[in-house]
This record gives structure tokens, sequence and C-alpha cells, in this order.
């Protein structure tokens, strides 16, 4: 045998390690992008199906059901409706000359915040367990507690709820939204 080739042996062996190293980091790093644009894009189509029923109920259409699942793209994800009152922001994401709006946001570490203009009243009110309002108590029969999305320091949870549109009993024209929250399941 050709002792030149043995010795080019481990040389082109080495070589060939080397770029196959290189192709398999590549695609793994195509196969994360990959996936983090698909889950990016599952969360845009959450978004936008709370953001349309919330719509929807504001504007006085009863009830709205609503499965909440916010697939875990990053760590320690939020999702939050916010009121926003810079005109700028609000100019930003829901176009016009609107000095306040509210905004939903999607937050998780690892993956670009996301935020969606939702098309309701800033003096929309959710109400909650700790204020007394016109929503009525179906914990005990539906197994339904009362959530309060107004809360900005408390995400809103992932689960079934049950959204409905109610009236102040103090005569306050301001729309009111009770999100309830299925528990048990």
């Amino acid at each position: 045998m050709n002792s030149r080739g043995q010795e080019e042996a481990p040389f082109e062996l080495l070589i060939a390690v080397i770029l196959m190293t290189f192709v398999i980091f590549v695609g793994l790093q195509a196969l994360d992008e990959l996936n983090r644009q698909q889950c990016t894009g599952q969360i845009n189509s959450k978004m936008e199906q709370v953001k349309s029923v919330l719509e929807t109920i504001t504007r006085g259409k009863g009830q709205q059901n609503l499965a909440l699942t916010v697939p875990d793209c990053g760590k320690n994800p939020s999702l939050r409706l916010t009121e926003e009152t810079s005109s700028y922001t609000c100019s930003t994401y829901c176009g016009g000359n609107q000095s306040i709006c509210v905004l939903l946001r999607y937050q998780a570490g690892g993956v670009a915040p996301i935020t969606k203009c939702v098309g309701i009243s800033p003096l929309t009110e959710f109400a909650s367990q700790d204020t007394p309002s016109s929503c009525i108590d179906r914990s005990e029969e539906e197994k339904l507690v009362l959530q309060d999305w107004d809360n900005p320091n408390a995400s809103i949870q992932a689960g079934n709820y049950v959204l409905v549109s109610a009236f102040s009993v103090s005569a306050d024209p301001n729309p009111l939204i009770c999100a309830y929250r299925k528990e048990g399941i």
C-alpha cells in the first residue's frame, strides 16, 4: 500500500468530521428557529381569538366561550390586558390618532414580545372576586370562578372561560365583562 495515502487518510477524516459537525450544528439551529416561528404563529392565533371574543362581548353579544391555551414558547410566559395612555404606542398598534387604548400583550423569555390592539373601550371593566359587581356567582353549580383580567400584576391564566357581558348595578355606563374560568378540569 502507498504510505502517502495512509498519511492523508486521518487528515481527510478529520476534515470530514469537522464538516459534518458544522452541518449538524446549522441544521439544529434551523430546526430551533422553525420551532420558534411555529410557536409564535400559535401565540398570534390565540391572541387573535381572545381579541375577537373580547370585541364581540363588549358589543353586548351576551356570552362567549373561550378555550385559552397559550403555547409555552419561553420562560415565564405572560398574557395581559393593559390600558395604554401613550398616543404614540396606541397609534402604532391600533392606527389612527388614539390617546388611550387597550392592548393584549404576550411576553416570555427568549421570545419576541407580541402586542395586539383590542378594539374595546378603555373604560371597559372586568369584574373580579374582590369587587362587587353585576356578575352572578356561578362557582357552586357550574364550577365557574370569576377572574380579574384587569389586574396589571397578574397574567391571564390558561383554561376554559365563559365571558359574559353584564350591566352595572350602579348605572355605570361603562361596559362590564365577567370572565369566568372553569375550575376542576
